[in-house]
């Protein structure tokens, strides 16, 4: 694309996240690089016709540059088909692809080989890093990587916190699946609160309704947020316009409430996904056999030098985790009520509603009683 260093350095920083930028750019002369580093993108991208995110995906690599070939549930598919499946991710970690399975693609069975296996090719060149724009230190995990998330979570903030698939290595990734029922926590003492929303009801392509949920209520808030605050987009929240603008913010500290309002706005739509489902992963990485290495390579047309790595994830066990959480209700409360008085009184609930009764009827014939007499009293005077 003939971007030089510093400028692809600097489109790293406007895909990824500004964590990754050297503290020297934060300083009166830093911003002065920026704003020339921001000027030169401008022109190269007006030279070339083409907006931030179409660069972007330009310069990462594509599907076809990665996946040799994947196989689900023990069916193995070739690349075109993966690809096929594959939709396309904007992250903190840039460009990503994600694989979306449906009820219908469970693992086979126990064991290694029954879940998802995916067999990538390691061997494309790494980056140069700029000293003085990205900090070597902030940086670090530069190869493959793969996280695992449910169907309902927004990878937008997830991505970097998976496992890395190192050249010549055979990654394992032993999963356990843990099932949190949210359903009855709301009861009829709370009226003010929303329902929960069922994980179906919530669709990728309604953003409206998949980020007003509290899995995704963050990255919902900075999308909002930052356009309606801050008059810019990011690549990695995926809001970014035909025009790029640089973030600004205002001076004393009327930008951080006006930000913590927008928050508390967003936050108060946000809805409880009625069940979610969680993983947790062991990682096991082990080096490919030299022999296994070659026999990949025939077979799938790469050169000698090239990097295999394979990836495989599976469960460990057809067994999982269910969580129910729940809220008393009314009739909760009466029913603990009864039976504790049953136990320590020796009487249930409608023997107390009783006594009750009994106390009152007793009060109104005392008063039935007193009052006539005092009648009396005050018509002989």
């Amino acid at each position: 694309m003939g971007l030089d260093v510093e400028l692809y350095n600097y489109l790293m920083l406007m895909a990824g996240s500004s964590n990754l930028a050297n503290r020297a750019l934060f300083t009166p002369s830093g911003t002065v690089t920026l704003q020339h580093l921001h000027q030169r993108l401008l022109q190269f991208l007006s030279a070339r016709k083409l907006t931030l995110s179409d660069l972007i995906d330009a310069v990462s690599l594509t599907c076809q540059d990665m996946v040799v070939q994947c196989s689900v549930a023990g069916r193995q598919l070739g690349a075109e088909y993966c690809c096929d499946r594959l939709e396309v991710a904007p992250t903190l970690s840039g460009r990503c692809y994600l694989l979306l399975l449906n009820h219908t693609e469970i693992q086979a069975g126990q064991g290694e080989w029954g879940g998802i296996t995916l067999v990538l090719n390691t061997s494309h060149p790494e980056p140069k890093v700029t000293d003085g724009l990205v900090d070597p230190t902030q940086w670090l995990r530069r190869k493959l990587e793969v996280t695992l998330i449910n169907n309902i979570t927004q990878p937008s903030l997830l991505v970097g916190r998976g496992t890395s698939a190192l050249p010549n290595s055979l990654t394992s990734l032993r999963l356990s699946l843990t099932e949190v029922n949210m359903v009855r926590v709301k009861e009829k003492p709370d009226w003010m609160e929303p329902s929960c929303v069922w994980a179906g009801d919530l669709d990728r392509l309604h953003s409206q309704a998949f980020y007003q949920s509290d899995i995704n209520c963050m990255t919902g808030f900075m999308r909002h947020c930052s356009l309606s605050h801050c008059g810019c987009g990011m690549y990695w929240l995926d809001n970014l316009n035909e025009q790029i603008m640089m973030a600004r913010t205002s001076g004393g500290g009327n930008g951080t409430s006006e930000m913590m309002d927008c928050y508390q706005e967003v936050k108060q739509q946000c809805r409880r996904v009625c069940v979610v489902q969680s993983f947790e992963e062991e990682a096991f990485i082990q080096p490919l056999a030299p022999d296994h290495r070659v026999h990949l390579q025939r077979r799938f047309n790469l050169a000698s030098s090239d990097g295999l790595a394979v990836v495989n994830a599976f469960y460990d066990s057809n067994m999982y985790e269910k969580v129910v959480l729940w809220r008393e209700s009314y009739e909760d409360i009466l029913s603990k009520l009864g039976g504790t008085s049953g136990l320590f009184l020796g009487c249930s609930f409608i023997t107390m509603l009783e006594v009750i009764v009994f106390l009152i009827c007793c009060c109104r014939i005392s008063l039935a009683k007193l009052l006539p007499r005092k009648h009396r009293v005050i018509s002989n005077k």
